[in-house]
């Protein structure tokens, strides 16, 4: 693909992604969930940042020592996964994952159709084990006694379908027990869609940006090496 071709792909993408964030933001408004401002944006154009660290140093230097919660989104190609892995490293924070709950849950409907969802999420919890967030459920760790269980290929292509039907007592779930955690004075950073940070609590909520014209250059670049 050509420079003009790789640059309307993105600019097609991100079109379909800002329609989709509007959607799903709007279905969650109408199940009833509750929307949370955070005490403070920030944003980062790693467009004009160049580079992983560059971008980590500028969002580190911003950071109050009362920032506990730090959400991350960023439109894709923006660089939003690598700085959110960076950025846990340098200010030594855990790393909060939605993929692992819905493992989890397509886990346990594949093993009974009938579980009830209600009864399921009254037992989860999130509890901060050996320096790592751990899941629960109950008296499991389900983070460390299910890993390969988890990873099942059959997991994997039922998690969409399940993530559908759990999308507002995850929410839940995962603002109750955040808003806990930041509680503890443990740092921890989350990242995620737009729609989805948007019904989470946040003590600062940072915002990647970059032209799409810098993006469709990087990506001819990589594709070149």
């Amino acid at each position: 693909m050509n420079y003009r071709q790789v640059l309307k792909a993105i600019k097609d993408r991100d079109t379909k992604d800002a329609r989709l964030e509007k959607i799903n933001r709007a279905k969650l408004l109408a199940l009833g969930l509750k929307l949370y401002r955070p005490r403070r944006v920030l944003a980062i154009d790693t467009g004009k940042v160049e580079g992983v660290d560059r971008a980590v140093g500028q969002i580190k230097s911003k950071l109050k020592k009362s920032d506990c919660v730090i959400t991350l989104e960023g439109i894709s190609g923006s660089g939003k996964s690598a700085t959110a892995e960076r950025l846990a490293e340098r200010i030594k924070a855990v790393r909060f994952s939605f993929g692992e709950l819905f493992r989890y849950l397509t886990y346990l409907k594949l093993a009974d159709p009938k579980a009830a969802w209600p009864v399921v999420f009254k037992k989860l919890r999130y509890r901060f084990s050996g320096g790592q967030l751990n899941l629960w459920d109950g008296r499991i760790n389900v983070s460390r006694t299910l890993v390969s269980e988890l990873r099942q290929p059959e997991i994997e292509t039922s998690v969409p379908r399940i993530a559908e039907d759990t999308q507002k007592p995850a929410l839940e779930l995962f603002a109750r027990e955040i808003f806990k955690l930041g509680q503890s004075g443990r740092k921890i950073v989350i990242e995620g869609r737009a729609f989805t940070l948007d019904f989470l609590p946040a003590d600062v909520r940072i915002k990647l940006r970059c032209d799409a014209r810098i993006r469709a250059s990087r990506r001819l670049k990589q594709a070149s090496i």
